[in-house]
């Protein structure tokens, strides 16, 4: 494989490993007395138990008095009109955008 035929594919797996590791991670005290870590976009989730949030694309870990989050971060569109950014299904990690990038790949002589 030449060098000019290589470049490309160097940058593809470089740009999906490291939309691959962009990510966030929090903990929040919150009351949790009723048994429960509650919030508007996720609901109720029993202390000890972890529920997801759909909507921002979250973990979420109840605790006793706390909760402890993961989510997707932000991710940034490579500067190539042959890459975009694919909004996926699921729960976290899965819900996760994703850039994706058609490359194409001239033929070995």
């Amino acid at each position: 494989m030449r060098a000019s035929t290589a470049i490309p594919w160097i940058i593809l797996i470089v740009l999906v490993f490291v939309s691959k590791l962009n990510a966030y991670t929090y903990s929040e005290f919150l009351n949790t007395d009723s048994g429960y870590c509650e919030g508007p976009s996720y609901g109720r989730i029993p202390v000890g138990d972890i529920g997801y949030d759909k909507e921002n694309c979250e973990r979420i870990e109840c605790g006793r008095g706390v909760r402890h989050v993961a989510g997707c971060g932000k991710v940034m569109k490579p500067d190539d009109p042959r890459c975009r950014i694919l909004q996926r299904e699921g729960r976290y990690p899965d819900c996760c955008p994703d850039v994706k990038c058609d490359v194409k790949v001239p033929p070995s002589s």
